[in-house]
Parts: C-alpha cells; structure tokens; sequence
C-alpha cells in the first residue's frame, strides 16, 4: 500500500530547512495532497528521515490518480525552491 521515495541530496537543502517535511507541507497547502515525510519512519540520528517521504496507495484508483496529477504538477516547483536555495547558499560561501 506505500511508495517509499528519497529524494536525494540533489532535491533537498536542509541548510534553509528544505526536505520532506517542508516538501510535504507545501504539497498539502498548494496542492491538497498529504503525503507523509520519512521522519517518521527513519532513524533519528541520520538525516535519511528528511530525505525520504511516504506515498500511500490504499485509496481508489482515481484517487491515486489525481494525487499524481497533482504531485507531478507542484514538483518543479519544489526543484526549483531548492535550487534557488543551493544557489543563495554558495553565494554566501563565496562572499
């Protein structure tokens, strides 16, 4: 009945707080759709927790089906905050 997805280093930027849990927030504010964030699953002394998120299949199909829709639409929007983030990062590094 669950997906387990790691988003990576590469889509996260824990510095300006930016993992699953915030991910899974703001897909729940702007997109109604509540996935669950590996904190609640993972170890608490690694970082794994906010790397990793919970997709739940248990409902019906079109249920599933619009919750992708949705996911797929608000995940550019995701990449593109933590880009900008990583960006603001190194350019504090480099000044």
């Amino acid at each position: 009945f669950y997906i387990y997805v790691d988003l990576g280093t590469e889509h996260t930027c824990p510095e300006a707080g930016l993992g699953s849990v915030k991910m899974c927030e703001l897909l729940l504010e702007e997109q109604y759709v509540a996935m669950t964030p590996g904190t609640d699953f993972e170890d608490p002394t690694t970082d794994l927790g906010d790397r990793r998120f919970r997709i739940s299949y248990a409902g019906g199909i079109d249920t599933v089906r619009q919750s992708m829709k949705r996911f797929h639409e608000f995940f550019p929007s995701w990449v593109e905050r933590v880009k900008k983030a990583k960006g603001e990062k190194k350019a504090k590094v480099s000044a």
